[in-house]
């Protein structure tokens, strides 16, 4: 599992939708749920806890669509999930690895640290690890469980990739959370993040682990090096 590093951050505020407007509409009411969106808000900045929250709602959505997943703790998995699928973003989850092995593993951290508030299995909980994992990993995710597959899909469509939101009718149901939740940018700020840690690792074998080739952070990193001077947009390769 990534180490976790020192560099703690301070809570960002989310002016444009408070955490407990959010908590109220959004957040399921089991004590987990309530304990890890408090968790995720400390962590993570306006646009990336939007994506997350769009990313829960589109999960829901999503299940009646696709081959559900057999768990009792369906909903609690799926929160969990979307909530620490980015947090690895964040500076206090930045550990050799990719990003999203380090939000698994923060994922996991988490629920161990809280099992006193589910009955998850350590087959759950290892289905949670993987969801987020493999969440930017095509073909893989789609393909390892349904579980993993619905994260990613859902994850997809928030970005609307190629086209699912049309597929899996969901239009209005963006159009109503787009309200609630705006975009804030996400795909800028959340592909800068990727990078940021990317570059900020010793060239070499460090930066290799963190932004692998051929991966999606290793993409986003390629875009960075390529991009012409003075590009201020999002990455090409997003």
């Amino acid at each position: 599992m990534c180490q976790f590093t020192n560099d703690q951050q301070e809570a960002t505020s989310t002016p444009e939708q408070t955490a407990e407007v959010i908590r109220a509409k959004y957040v399921p009411d089991s004590k987990l749920c309530q304990t890890a969106f408090t968790y995720a808000a400390q962590h993570l900045g306006p646009s990336i806890l939007h994506h997350s929250i769009r990313v829960y709602l589109y999960t829901q959505a999503l299940s009646s669509k696709l081959e559900k997943p057999s768990s009792k703790n369906l909903t609690t998995m799926l929160f969990i999930a979307a909530m620490f699928h980015d947090i690895g973003t964040h500076d206090a989850f930045n550990g050799p690895g990719r990003f999203e092995v380090c939000g698994a593993d923060a994922a996991v951290t988490f629920l161990r640290a809280n099992a006193h508030d589910h009955d998850m299995t350590e087959a759950e909980l290892q289905e949670i690890w993987i969801g987020i994992a493999c969440h930017t990993s095509p073909e893989i995710a789609e393909r390892i469980s349904a579980f993993s597959k619905l994260i990613r899909l859902a994850v997809l469509t928030d970005f609307d990739r190629p086209g699912l939101r049309r597929e899996f009718q969901v239009e209005e149901l963006t159009a109503e959370i787009e309200t609630s939740l705006p975009r804030l940018a996400i795909e800028k700020i959340l592909g800068d993040a990727v990078v940021r840690q990317i570059m900020g690792k010793k060239e070499g074998a460090d930066r290799l682990r963190k932004g692998p080739n051929n991966s999606w952070p290793g993409s986003l990193l390629r875009g960075e090096l390529e991009k012409e001077p003075g590009y201020a947009g999002v990455n090409k390769y997003f």
